[in-house]
């Protein structure tokens, strides 16, 4: 295990893919495998870039700016690990939810689209759960592919957390982040 120096990037390197004007940013890393370094380090600079997720997280990932076919895109770290290609639809999730740890056993590739549900307000304390009020019961679902996937209505707020519980085990694997805490 490894650590990485990251940098924080001007708005000239972002439109353009120059490297100068590259700030180390201190008391941040990327945690990497040996068997990885050498790549990574080869690579080049590596950035930092910070984002507010969906459910109000801000989460850090690493990046680094790519020209293909003359446009620029931003590859991430993780995907450049697992040898995915930036163009490609697929998701990388981070077991622990740390976006900065990058060592092959903390990344899990999905199918493009499956994204995990973040919880937001609603009837629901649980992700994927919702009440029905017209049949008076539970609602469970699961999105795969930009598309919704009902897994049944039921009595028990709980069951329905549980049949979300089975689904997402299928569609992310074993992640955390995506399973209720039932």
């Amino acid at each position: 295990m490894k650590e990485i120096t990251l940098y924080r990037a001007g708005k000239k390197l972002r439109r353009y893919g120059a490297n100068d004007n590259l700030q180390p940013i201190f008391g941040k890393a990327a945690i990497v495998d040996d068997s990885d370094l050498d790549r990574i380090v080869a690579a080049g600079p590596w950035l930092l870039d910070s984002h507010r997720r969906a459910d109000g997280v801000i989460s850090e990932r690493v990046i680094k700016y790519v020209v293909l076919n003359g446009k620029t895109y931003q590859l991430l770290m993780s995907r450049f690990i697992l040898g995915i290609d930036p163009l490609e639809r697929v998701s990388i999730l981070f077991n622990n939810d740390n976006g900065l740890d990058l060592r092959q056993s903390n990344l899990t590739a999905v199918p493009g689209g499956c994204h995990i549900e973040t919880k937001k307000r609603g009837s629901s304390r649980y992700r994927g759960v919702s009440f029905c009020r017209n049949a008076h019961r539970w609602h469970a679902r699961i999105t795969v592919n930009k598309k919704q996937i009902s897994l049944g209505y039921f009595t028990l707020e709980a069951d329905a957390a549980r049949a979300y519980n089975v689904a997402a085990l299928k569609v992310y694997g074993n992640n955390k982040r995506a399973l209720n805490n039932v």
